[in-house]
């Protein structure tokens, strides 16, 4: 059952109202150490299951949703998870949510790890909790994924930044360790090229010597999230660099001679026009390729006037 609803929710939050619903819900839950996850959701029992046993001294309080649902993504994926469902469909939650403005914000503002825990822990947005499921084996999850990071990319500076260094995004001023998404998008586009010694030292640590058994993300659609997303990180000078620095052109370099599908190839161009070129002629040119990267795809709420992710940048 819970597979199903969650892949009914992804289709009613493709729409506005059901998708604005969701970004304020809040719910109640029973909250008790001994109990799994240290919480239960009071309403979230089927009609025909038994009532639970609810420990004495229980404290009920109302929390938002969407923590809720980002805690079930991560724990639903682990080896020793108890839930009875993969969840891979609140990844297309999290894609639709992330067109809207309110669900870019909540994606990147620091949150405590998990849901019950208040703001004196250590904080971390919530897309980083997202970006390790990008090579992951099944296409919904890493596929609304992908989506995800790819509508957050126009916040730079969290986007970029590596874990080591906390930074705020407004307009909270609370500060969580960058989510360092570079690795998570390159990750997928990669292959198991043999680079020079002087352009492997460029890559990331994770992308030097691959063996030969590394395979590229399949799915052109997906791969072409992943490159609209870097060309999303390509509108500041800041950000050209940092890929730049990180060995992006290699990537795409070698993505471009191993496919075929007609909108990989032309954002592979892109990109490589933007990286490649003088930075002089790429500002004059910055806007243009800016406004063409793709709109929103028809998930988004139709009826939010900031949800152009184009504009919203």
């Amino acid at each position: 059952m819970a597979e199903l609803a969650a892949m009914l929710l992804s289709n009613l939050t493709a729409h506005s109202t059901p998708c604005n619903t969701l970004l304020s819900m809040t719910i109640s839950v029973t909250e008790h150490s001994s109990l799994p996850g240290g919480f239960y959701a009071t309403n979230s029992r089927c009609a025909t299951a038994p009532t639970p046993s609810i420990p004495t001294g229980s404290k009920t309080r109302e929390l938002p949703v969407l923590p809720l649902l980002v805690d079930a993504f991560v724990d639903a994926a682990t080896e020793k998870s108890q839930r009875k469902a993969k969840l891979h469909f609140l990844a297309s939650i999290f894609a639709n949510s992330s067109t809207s403005p309110a669900g870019r914000l909540f994606f990147l503002t620091p949150h405590p790890p998990r849901p019950l825990q208040d703001k004196t822990v250590d904080l971390e947005y919530p897309l980083s909790k997202l970006t390790p499921f990008t090579e992951h084996s099944d296409l919904i999850r890493r596929g609304g994924v992908a989506s995800a990071i790819k509508y957050g990319a126009s916040t730079h500076q969290a986007i970029l930044s590596p874990e080591t260094i906390n930074v705020a995004v407004p307009p909270s001023m609370d500060e969580a360790p960058g989510i360092n998404a570079i690795l998570a998008i390159l990750q997928p586009l990669a292959g198991p090229e043999e680079f020079d010694l002087e352009d492997t030292e460029l890559l990331p640590a994770p992308l030097q010597f691959l063996p030969e058994t590394k395979k590229r993300e399949p799915d052109p659609a997906v791969q072409a999230i992943h490159l609209e997303s870097l060309v999303l990180l390509c509108t500041t000078r800041s950000g050209r660099e940092q890929l730049r620095q990180h060995g992006v052109y290699l990537i795409i370099r070698e993505l471009h001679k191993a496919e075929q599908d007609a909108k990989v190839l032309q954002l592979c161009d892109k990109l490589v026009n933007l990286l490649k070129r003088e930075e002089a002629a790429v500002v004059e040119d910055e806007e243009e390729h800016f406004n063409s990267v793709v709109s929103p795809p028809n998930t988004a709420p139709a009826d939010d006037s900031d949800d152009d992710i184009i504009q919203e940048i």
